[in-house]
């Protein structure tokens, strides 16, 4: 299994080398998850996300989202979430905030080893300043996850895809692929997931690039 993650890993590092260096900005996301309550249906969480872009040297986004999950009896979780997000928009002098509902559709396939297939289907409903009418965001991320073992503290390696559509404009307005992201196990109650993502996002009906580093301490 070890192999198998160096593989994974060097192909990671190949990919995101052929990337065109004139074509990509890189990027830092910070997520902090905080596990506030839970019982065997329910599950209470708050996520807070920072972001940097421009080469990591310019702080663009601050959101706090409020998460209610409930899992029901056929491989399907239910969310609805309360966001608000304090943002810069591209070539914008300042920072506007403004909230969104998240409601979430979640199917998933566990297998006997382990493995875990997860696809969430998300409806965002977006209101922002000087804007009469209410965005709405279709997202769709579909997860594959595989546990390690022997591994010391990683613990799991997750590989996924997130495309987004957005009704006003009838297009697909960005695409994020997760290469790699590898679960750590602190502690028995402190993890931390780190990852790379390749992010194409839709601007004035133009692809723009950029290569995102991630991290997400949850507890």
């Amino acid at each position: 299994m070890k192999i198998q993650v160096c593989l994974l890993l060097l192909f990671t590092f190949l990919l995101t080398s052929f990337l065109p260096a004139q074509e990509q900005d890189t990027e830092y996301w910070e997520f902090i998850t905080w596990d506030a309550w839970k019982s065997q249906k329910f599950r209470y969480y708050v996520i807070q996300e920072t972001r940097f872009e421009n080469n990591m040297s310019d702080y663009s986004r601050f959101r706090l989202s409020l998460n209610l999950a409930y899992r029901t009896r056929c491989n399907l979780d239910l969310e609805a979430h309360l966001t608000v997000i304090y943002a810069k928009p591209i070539d914008a002098r300042h920072f506007i905030s403004y909230p969104r509902l998240e409601l979430e559709f979640n199917p998933y396939i566990a297998f006997d080893n382990g493995t875990l297939v997860t696809f969430r289907n998300r409806l965002e409903l977006e209101h922002r300043p000087n804007i009469k009418y209410v965005f709405f965001v279709f997202r769709h991320r579909s997860m594959v996850s595989f546990p390690l073992k022997n591994c010391g503290k990683l613990v799991g390696i997750n590989i996924y895809d997130e495309f987004f559509y957005h009704f006003d404009s009838d297009q697909v307005t960005q695409n994020r692929f997760y290469p790699l992201e590898m679960a750590f196990a602190l502690n028995e109650k402190v993890n931390l997931n780190l990852f790379v993502m390749i992010r194409e996002v839709l601007r004035n009906n133009e692809w723009h690039r950029s290569f995102v580093l991630g991290s997400n301490l949850w507890f």
